[in-house]
């Protein structure tokens, strides 16, 4: 029986270590915003961890929030187009942050100044902005509209 599990523990071994190679990896190259896999799966990597969300420290309930709203479409951005582009919504959003005082509220909460000059950042960048920039603008967009 002793020697049965030494090899059934071997073979797990020997399995785990062999499907290490296959397992998704770190992007050791930021991707393009032409490859929109790429932010994808950097929005899913920063969810699922929850480590390093743009948004700053958010809840347990928070986070459930934002993996629930990305995992619905497959990770992919909600507040920019396919070339990393803020979308009309983007801007409704963050007018909805920015008049946060109408409804007696604090836009530092928000943090609606510094998610205005990403936008403005992303909107009028020559070159494809890079996949960082958009998965910061996404994820902090999405966080503090549902805060």
């Amino acid at each position: 029986m002793v020697r049965w599990r030494r090899m059934a523990s071997a073979g797990m071994l020997l399995w785990i270590t062999t499907s290490v190679d296959r397992l998704p990896r770190p992007l050791a190259v930021e991707p393009t915003c032409g490859q929109l896999a790429g932010v994808e799966y950097t929005i899913r990597a920063i969810l699922e961890t929850g480590c390093d969300v743009p948004a700053g420290p958010l809840t347990p309930a928070e986070l459930l929030q934002v993996t629930a709203l990305y995992t619905a479409g497959a990770y992919a951005p909600l507040w920019t187009d396919g070339s990393g582009r803020p979308t009309p919504d983007a801007r409704d959003a963050l007018a909805l942050l920015r008049n946060a005082p109408t409804e007696g509220l604090d836009p530092l909460d928000y943090h609606a100044a510094s998610l205005q000059v990403s936008f403005t950042r992303l909107a009028a960048a020559e070159a494809a902005p890079r996949a960082s920039d958009i998965v910061a603008f996404d994820l902090a967009v999405s966080a503090n509209t549902l805060r």
